[in-house]
């Protein structure tokens, strides 16, 4: 390690890291923070970054996975399993349509934040990814399988 930098815990502020897991995502929300990721850019490579996790763990202790929609990257589970083994916070934003078929690495998260366009039935046709009434559903199932998980809803306006 180079000596002109130092460990995240000889410094003043707590680092965090946003990873962009994949530019891929169906859901076209309109609040999308993408920040002008293109739509072409190539998922993160599991094996890649697991080299450089020893580095950013010297550096940060907390990251956010975020995209496109993380939970459309087919590497997701086994990035946020090498995160935990390293003993990072790990938090998932998602617009939530693929909660259900991620519930074992969820189990591994700090924090899940799930983006709703509204939260009634009127919002459904506007919605990113259907019925706001089945995220609900699928969220009440996350929290009886993970009931310390931290879960922010957000919701834009």
């Amino acid at each position: 390690m180079p000596s002109q930098l130092r460990p995240f815990a000889a410094r003043p502020y707590e680092a965090q890291l946003r990873l962009l897991v994949t530019a891929a995502c169906t859901h076209r929300c309109p609040f999308c923070h993408n920040e002008g990721l293109a739509r072409r850019a190539k998922a993160i490579d599991p094996v890649q970054l697991k080299r450089y996790l020893p580095l950013l763990r010297a550096y940060c202790s907390s990251i956010t996975l975020s995209g496109g929609e993380p939970f459309q990257a087919s590497s997701v589970d086994e990035i946020i399993q090498d995160l935990a083994d390293a003993d990072f916070d790990i938090t998932v934003v998602t617009a939530g349509a693929e909660l259900l078929s991620h519930l074992p690495s969820i189990g591994l998260l700090d924090t899940l934040h799930v983006s709703f366009v509204g939260l009634n039935s009127d919002d459904a046709a506007a919605n990113c990814n259907g019925n706001p009434g089945e995220k609900v559903k699928a969220l009440v199932a996350v929290r009886s399988e993970c009931p310390l998980l931290k879960i922010v809803i957000n919701v834009p306006y």
